[in-house]
This record gives structure tokens, sequence and C-alpha cells, in this order.
């Protein structure tokens, strides 16, 4: 399996969609680790698997180049002796010239004879041997690569301003300790950092991440569950069709080893691409075959009767869209950050159905559980889920009448979110959410005040404030058309102005 999206592509494309929590808050202070990680899974990929082992071996110990004339022998990993020259060559030309003179020397240094070839049977390339046994070439390991300067990993133009971070600690370990038990504890640290990765929202460099894992020969349970991953990042980039592919070689695989979570998980990752899609009658039976695959308290159960609420409030049966909500509330007792993006949908639910005081408590609730100090690896979905629930918090407070609360929500979220120079911030969406909420009711009077704080909390002039977000929805501009020609007056946003406050729109829809 080729590996078809380079981390440095996958990279440029992250920095230019500007993701959920990225959009208000910069590049990632782990960027510099993800971006290390997913250049060497990409670069052990490309490798042969007879050269995987040495590679793995010398970025764990951090080897900053290879001696020259010693070059991996044909059908295998063992390798020959440094030849006769190698102690006048490499000193001189190991860091130039490696790939050109590896060749000549060995050639020179002459064959061996068939007698040594039977008295040195190849062997496989073992963790334990020492790091000066690790025979690798120049053009396997690049000359001067070391842990700290990633971006020499990979062929081809360095990357501006390489990121200097060293790779994790389960992912050296990991890499020592290559064979099967290093694979597998190796995949289990880069799923763990590409979880991380999409929920900073950081999709294309972890979706580079998983696709350079799978090309290492993923197979049977480990295989599926990488691929389930990997579908769900497709699904989050808008890829639904390879999204589809990719849990149809997740089922495959579960079937094959009978497994039935793996199973329900798949079909509530189709579930959710069905229902992206609109495909509400589909996406409802495979959230109903889930649920009648996963065990009670799983969370596939939970992520289903998540889906099964969003799929019967977008049919507009809200009585069977509250049942499914206090079904899945109780199924993610065990999960607090899955609870807390439940409380975050029931809250937009009662929201829009005019009960604010009771989605006022639930977006409460939800930053209660989001506040709480979350395990290792889920502090970007935690920060998301704040801003979120900050978001909504604002609109249900003002919409119920308590200004001071709806104040207090919105300093709260301007201090966590501030926003950058190319993106509206989150308090001005959150105002701008109230206004749009006001003028439903038909009050047009407290929509004009939601705007006012909204354009306070840009911080811009009211002109470019308005220009920006005013008009959010063509019922929002009839209602105030001061808003509406200050608009037309101004001059036309930025591209990555209206692509932030697209995707910023949009709440990420995990579910499994």
């Amino acid at each position: 399996m080729a590996v078809r999206t380079p981390p440095r592509d996958a990279l440029a494309a992250d920095r230019a969609a500007a993701g959920w929590i990225r959009s208000h808050t910069g590049d990632p202070p782990a960027l510099g680790r993800w971006l290390a990680v997913a250049l060497v899974v990409y670069r052990l990929a490309q490798l042969p698997p007879g050269a995987r082992g040495a590679f793995a071996h010398a970025v764990a110990t951090g080897r900053r180049s290879v001696r020259a004339g010693q070059v991996p022998a044909a059908g295998g990993p063992e390798c020959r002796p440094a030849p006769v020259c190698a102690p006048v060559c490499a000193p001189v030309c190991a860091p130039v010239c490696a790939p050109v003179c590896a060749p000549v020397c060995a050639a020179t240094d002459g064959p061996r004879s068939a007698r040594q070839v039977r008295a040195r049977p190849p062997v496989p390339w073992r963790p334990t041997r020492r790091p000066a046994d690790a025979h690798v070439v120049g053009e396997i390991v690049p000359p001067g690569m070391t842990v700290h300067h990633p971006a020499s990993l990979y062929h081809g133009p360095a990357l501006e301003a390489a990121p200097e971070a060293p790779l994790p600690p389960a992912v050296v370990a990991g890499l020592r300790m290559w064979g099967r038990h290093g694979r597998r504890a190796l995949t289990r640290a880069v799923r763990q950092e590409a979880a991380q990765m999409e929920d900073a929202g950081a999709c294309h460099l972890a979706y580079s991440a998983l696709e350079a894992l799978r090309a290492l020969g993923g197979s049977g349970r480990r295989g599926g569950a990488l691929a389930a991953q990997q579908a769900r990042v497709a699904r989050r980039l808008g890829a639904s069709d390879r999204a589809l592919a990719l849990y149809a070689a997740a089922a495959r695989g579960a079937a094959r080893h009978g497994d039935r979570a793996l199973t329900a998980r798949v079909r509530v990752g189709v579930g959710a691409v069905l229902l992206q899609r609109g495909q509400f009658a589909a996406a409802r039976a495979a959230f109903v075959e889930a649920l009648a695959l996963a065990s009670a308290a799983s969370a596939s159960a939970g992520s289903a009767h998540h889906g099964l609420l969003l799929t019967a409030t977008a049919t507009g049966n809200l009585d069977l869209a509250f049942a499914h909500g206090r079904a899945a509330y109780r199924a993610t007792a065990a999960d607090p950050m899955a609870r807390a993006d439940l409380l975050v949908t029931l809250g937009r639910l009662l929201h829009s159905t005019g009960r604010d005081r009771p989605a006022l408590r639930a977006f409460a609730a939800s930053l209660r559980l989001a506040a709480v100090p979350p395990r290792r690896g889920l502090v970007w979905r935690a920060r998301a889920l704040r801003a979120q629930a900050l978001r909504g918090a604002v609109s249900a407070a003002a919409c119920a009448g308590d200004e001071l609360a709806a104040a207090r929500y919105a300093r709260a979220l301007a201090l966590a979110f501030p926003g950058r120079r190319s993106a509206l911030p989150l308090a001005a969406h959150a105002w701008i959410d109230a206004a749009v909420a006001h003028l439903g009711r038909g009050d047009p009077h407290r929509a004009t005040r939601a705007l006012a704080r909204a354009r306070c909390a840009t911080g811009a002039p009211a002109d470019d404030a308005c220009a920006v977000g005013a008009p959010a929805t063509p019922r929002l501009a009839a209602a105030c058309p001061d808003e509406a020609r200050s608009r037309r007056a101004s001059s036309p946003r930025p591209a990555e102005t209206r692509r932030s406050r697209a995707v910023t729109a949009r709440a990420p829809l995990r579910l499994c």
C-alpha cells in the first residue's frame, strides 16, 4: 500500500484549512512533536521491509549519521562488514558521497566466498544488538539526521522553520524494540498521537500518519482499528467516499476475527457518514444495527444513541430525540468527554426549541465535565468541547434574559479563545448566534443589542465587525438594515476569514 499523503503536504493543508481550535489559537504547541511522529512513520513506510529495523533503531538511539561503506546485503537485513577503505573514506566523504562511495568500495572489497556464505547464514535484525551493529546506508538514514530535526527524515526540500521537538517516549520505545511487539507498541503510540492531531484540527497530518502506519503491514484486529480511525479522520475532512471505503476494510477485518465491538464501531462510523450526506433512513438503520452489536455500557452504544438523537432531530421527531438523549447519557457514564459532547448536543436541541433555561444548565454541566483534567491525549478534545459549550451558553443565557450570565460566559470565551487576526473571535460568534435566535423569535430590538455586543467583542471598528458577522442570515440583514448597508459599503473580507468562519460554525462530529 503506497502512502499518498506526505507529512509536509499534509501540514501545509492543515495550515490552510484553519481547523476548529487552530483558527483561534494558532498552531498548537505540540505541532512539532506531531510532525516528527508523522515523518518517522512516513519514512518507515517508504523503506523496504528489510531495512526498517535498522532505521527504527537508529532513530530511537538518536544516531546523527551513518558510517560509509556499510550496505545491506541482498536478500535480507544482514549487513556485510565495512570494506578496507572505510577508515579513509568515512571521515572525508561520509556526509556527502556515502550513497555513491559505499557500493564502489563494497565491490572493490570483493564478494564473499560460498564457504563464507554457508558459514554465516543471514539472520534477522534484532533490537538487542548494539547501536554500532545497525549497519545502514546513507540513503536510508540521511547523514546528519537527528531526532531533534525531523525535517531531515523527508527526502526532498526541507520544511520551512522545521520544529525542533523530540519524539514522544512511547514512540521511541516502540522504535527501539522493533519487531512483533515493538510494532504493536509503535502502532498504539502513533494512534494516540493521531487522535490528538485530529482533536486539535490537524486532520490532514493525522490522516498522513495513519495512512503510513497502515502501510507498515497492520492486519487483523489492529489493522481494522487503524482503518476505522483513519476513516473517522477522512469523514471529518469531508472525504465521505474514502471514509466508506476505509470502513468497509475495517468491517472485513472485524468479520474475519469475529470482533463484534469493532463491527459496532464501524456501523456507528458508517451511520455518521450517511447522516452527513443527509440519508437519514440509512443512517438510522446503521445506528440501530450498531446498538444490536454493542454492549449496553460500551462507548459504541453511547455513540449509536447519540447518532439516533441527531437523526431524530433532523427528521423533526423531538420526543424520540430526547429519549435517545437520555439513553446516551446513561451509556456514557464512564466517559466524561463523550458525556460532555452529548450535553452540548442536548443543549443546542433545547435552545433551538425555546427551552433556554434547561439548555443553559446542559451547557454548564458540559463545561464542568470538560474542565476536569482529562487523561493524557484528550486535552485538545476537552478544549474543543469547552469552546462549544461556552458559545452555546452565551446564546442560551442571552435568550433567557440573564444578561449577567451571558456577559460572564462571553468574557470566559474571549479569555480562553482570543482569536487571531484572520478569524473572528468565538465570543463575537456567540453573540451573533444570540442575535439570530432573538430574531427568529421576533425580537429585533434584542437582536440589535446582541449585535452591539458582538461588535465590542471583536475590538474592531463597527463597520468592519458588521461586515464580518452581522448579517449571518437574510432575516438578520432584513431586521438590521444599517448593518447590511455597512456590509455592502465595506471591502470584502479575506478568503481565510470566510474559510475559518465556515469551519468554526460546524461542531466536530466524533461519535466513534
